[in-house]
């Protein structure tokens, strides 16, 4: 699989984050991934 021009420049702009930056992200990501689940999981009950 070839990756475009555009997504390979967004991969190499990612990995020049700090790894604390990436972590903060990341933890952010789940953050909203999880509360949104929960949120699904109540609308459902």
């Amino acid at each position: 699989m070839q990756m475009s021009d555009r997504t390979r420049h967004r991969f190499r702009f990612i990995l020049q984050y700090s790894s604390d930056k990436t972590k903060t992200l990341v933890e952010t990501a789940i953050y909203r991934v999880s509360k949104t689940h929960n949120f699904v999981q109540l609308a459902l009950n």
